[in-house]
């Protein structure tokens, strides 16, 4: 069973063996991550959730943190859907369900008319997960170091107003 919450403080430990695993980030990013930058990242999005802002999820498996979900506004009518999974836990579904669990947080607790995620287009499982959850690919982008990125877009149906 797949969970995700809020992330907190106390989640340092799992981010920290999430953002300096090398094998992350063939896929994701610039990286590994040093100590003090995941320590300023997890303090960061702790501290969205404590004002009322929206900050980073952790997914969760059995109680044990996996990985990492971003749900964040680009602007109001659109946000960003976006996760990073442990390399143990690749390949069993699981950066999949987080998916829906973040698109099902996105549709009942903002008010985004779509979704947009990005994903290397070297990244095959990526892309497919991505599709798999119903996103249609809108163009692509190549980044100063040459990476090329694949954007997609999912349009999400009116948040449910209560009430109604």
């Amino acid at each position: 069973m797949i969970s995700i919450r809020e992330m907190k403080m106390s989640d340092l430990e799992a981010m920290l063996a999430l953002f300096t695993e090398p094998r992350v980030f063939e896929h994701f990013g610039d990286g590994p991550w040093s100590e003090s930058a995941v320590i300023e990242s997890v303090r960061r999005n702790a501290a969205l959730w404590k004002d009322g802002a929206m900050g980073a999820h952790v997914i969760c498996r059995q109680g044990q943190i996996i990985g990492k979900l971003i749900v964040f506004p680009n602007h109001d009518s659109e946000h960003e859907l976006g996760l990073v999974l442990h390399p143990d836990h690749w390949g069993k579904g699981y950066s999949t369900l987080a998916g829906v669990l973040g698109l099902k947080y996105l549709r009942e607790s903002t008010p985004a008319r779509y979704v947009v995620a990005y994903a290397r287009s070297s990244n095959l499982a990526s892309n497919r997960v991505i599709e798999k959850l119903g996103f249609t690919k809108t163009g692509k982008t190549t980044d100063p170091n040459g990476v090329t990125r694949f954007r997609y877009e999912l349009p999400l149906a009116a948040p449910k107003r209560q009430g109604s």
